[in-house]
């Protein structure tokens, strides 16, 4: 299971080379954006078989959860950082466009929370994505679930901050896969970054379908025909009703209504070139950057 990623041990501290002070710094992103409850504005516990519990969001005693401590820290230490950046992780599945899945995933299957359980775009633990593991232990913490998400744009909200959403893509690719390379080779690089998903094969490569319709193809495939049609709101849950499809607009557009469930953040950041699409090499008879 992964370790807590909000760290809130010691505080800010600016090198002085940097000629800033404190007062200088306008804005943060809160990473990696991975964590079933990382967000949890409320504390969350594991509970196990012989009666026994373990918190899963409270790691200090300085504070009632972990996200409390570190924004509390976080304002005092940065009192001019009012711009922040909210980063929530799916998992990527290939470095192909046509066959790469974005899922939201869990760390582990068996695991009983309280008072809240995981649940992720009408997923529930024993349904999501299960992020691979690396020495028995999961790669990345898990996608933060839905109804933390709310609770830390409202929380942010209250303290005066403005947020910005940032869905973010992770690669779970894990050693020893047989995925085809689409930069050649039998499998896929471990843990790649998520710049490199591409058409395949990729640009210079062998029988590249580079500024062919079947690389534009790959490409829709990719950011699929999710539409704001599709979504609504009952209460604070995204209900989904459109094609059955894990893709980049499926992503973009859940964490958008999501946002709108916890009353609205100032914006939303959306990759649409070089961090997806193999820096921009992949190309119809225009540039990705134009579609």
């Amino acid at each position: 299971e992964a370790k807590p990623a909000l760290d809130t041990r010691k505080p800010v501290k600016i090198e002085a080379k940097s000629g800033l002070t404190d007062a200088d710094i306008k804005g943060l992103v809160l990473i990696p954006g991975s964590g079933e409850f990382v967000y949890a504005t409320e504390p969350v516990r594991q509970q196990f078989e012989e009666g026994s519990a373990a918190a899963l969001n409270v790691h200090t005693l300085h504070g009632p959860t972990d996200w409390a401590v570190a924004v509390d820290q976080m304002q005092a230490s940065l009192p001019n950082a009012k711009q922040i950046s909210l980063v929530v992780s799916w998992f990527g599945t290939d470095l192909r466009a046509g066959d790469c899945q974005l899922r939201p995933g869990v760390e582990i299957v068996n695991k009983v929370t309280a008072p809240i359980s995981w649940s992720v775009a009408g997923l529930t633990r024993a349904n999501g994505y299960l992020v691979s593991q690396i020495d028995g232990r999961a790669a990345y913490g898990g996608t933060p679930s839905d109804q933390t998400v709310i609770a830390a744009i409202r929380d942010l909200n209250a303290r005066g901050l403005n947020v910005t959403m940032t869905p973010f893509i992770l690669m779970d690719v894990a050693a020893g896969n047989a995925l085809p390379n689409p930069y050649g080779g039998a499998s896929q690089p471990t843990y790649p970054w998520r710049g490199r998903i591409t058409c395949h094969p990729a640009a210079g490569q062998p029988g590249s379908v580079d500024k062919t319709a079947t690389a534009a193809a790959q490409i829709t495939a990719f950011v699929g025909t999710a539409t704001p049609a599709h979504y609504a709101l009952v209460g604070d849950t995204v209900v989904y009703s459109g094609p059955s499809e894990w893709s980049y607009r499926r992503m973009i557009l859940h964490q958008a209504y999501l946002a709108k469930a916890a009353g609205g953040v100032e914006c939303q950041y959306v990759s649409v070139c070089k961090r997806v699409d193999g820096d921009c090499q992949r190309r119809e008879e225009h540039s990705w950057a134009d579609c």
